[in-house]
């Protein structure tokens, strides 16, 4: 009794909506067939990227810790010895002997010459010097800082160390033609030690800066001047390395929560990256198409993917953060293009 009015109903509600009642009965077939579905992105036995990422941190710091005990010690340098490094300024002041606002007025002077005559030249200041011969410590500090254009080496340093009473004017090879060593010595004799001998610190390096311009200032003209992007790319040569360096004794000395936290977060941080690579992959794969769409005379839109364009703007800000902090950090350094020097110059002590 009950079949017929269930019956009568199935089929008044085909009679009023047509093939409202078919595809039911096709999925309740399928869905039997083939049981819960899958969810998508998913395959069975396929570990995630991420776990592999954090895979590949727990090597790195295994390497990490492997090779920082395979490293021998290194002396131990006496407090206040300088160690040769390159500059990063025109004028650097370590043991503080002019005042603040007469370094920066140097400093300009040092830049204004550079950008008028193309020749770099710099001062050094130490408190005290280094071990060993002085000459080895300039010659290795000059040729770290790369004062001078590649190829002109028309690039020259003004060493001072302050206990030791002790001047050093280290000259790059294109300039050794018109700064010579007797220059050098003459230019330090008649400038530097006699002020310096009565305290005249400031008044020393002012005067024996002017002589070194006058010397040198006609040796190249400003037209050869490199373009900002080559300064900028042989920049980022010297100071990417140094930046290394400098970054392996830090990773040296992490604790484990920090090493824990570098990895969680930079996993996480460098899937999102390669995400956006993907995107940014499919969108220009897109582009393509569409323009072979167009060609073809189909619709532009024929055969694309779907792109995620917020994995693309967040992967492109990540960029933007680590290029500004790049060059941030070349433009702590003011080398130019790789000058050489070979030893030419002169010491003198007031």
């Amino acid at each position: 009794m009950n079949r017929l009015p269930r019956r009568a109903a199935l089929a008044c509600a085909f009679m009023l909506f047509p093939g409202s009642v078919e595809p039911v009965k096709a999925d309740v077939k399928s869905s039997t067939k083939r049981g819960a579905a899958k969810p998508e992105g998913t395959t069975p036995g396929k570990v995630p990227a991420l776990i592999w990422v954090w895979l590949g941190f727990a090597v790195f710091w295994l390497a990490v810790t492997g090779i920082g005990r395979l490293q021998t010690t290194t002396p131990d340098v006496p407090a206040g010895a300088p160690a040769a490094a390159a500059l990063t300024t025109y004028f650097n002041d370590q043991a503080n002997l002019v005042p603040p606002d007469m370094a920066a007025r140097l400093n300009d002077a040092l830049a204004n010459f550079e950008r008028e005559t193309s020749n770099q030249i710099a001062v050094a200041i130490y408190p005290r010097a280094p071990q060993g011969a002085i000459e080895t410590f300039t010659i290795a500090s000059a040729e770290a800082s790369r004062l001078g254009r590649k190829g002109m080496d028309n690039g020259a340093i003004l060493f001072v160390f302050v206990a030791e009473r002790s001047a050093r004017l280290e000259v790059g090879y294109g300039l050794e033609g018109v700064l010579t060593d007797v220059d050098a010595h003459r230019i330090l004799e008649a400038n530097l030690v006699p002020t310096f001998a009565k305290g005249n610190y400031t008044e020393g390096l002012d005067t024996t800066l002017g002589a070194i311009f006058v010397a040198v200032q006609d040796a190249y003209k400003s037209d050869r001047m490199p373009g900002r992007a080559t300064v900028f790319w042989r920049q980022l040569r010297v100071e990417i390395p140094k930046l290394l360096q400098q970054a392996w004794p830090t990773l040296r000395g992490l604790g484990l929560d920090a090493r824990i936290a570098i990895s969680f977060f930079g996993g996480l941080l460098g899937i999102g990256i390669w995400d956006g690579l993907r995107q940014f992959g499919r969108l220009v794969g897109n582009l393509a198409r569409g323009v072979g769409n167009l060609a073809a005379r189909r619709p532009f839109n024929t055969g694309m993917e779907s792109v995620g364009l917020e994995s693309v703007i967040d992967s492109l800000k990540v960029f933007g953060i680590a290029l500004a902090f790049i060059a941030g950090a070349a433009g702590l350094v003011i080398v130019a293009a790789g000058g050489a020097f070979g030893g030419a110059g002169a010491l003198v002590r007031w």
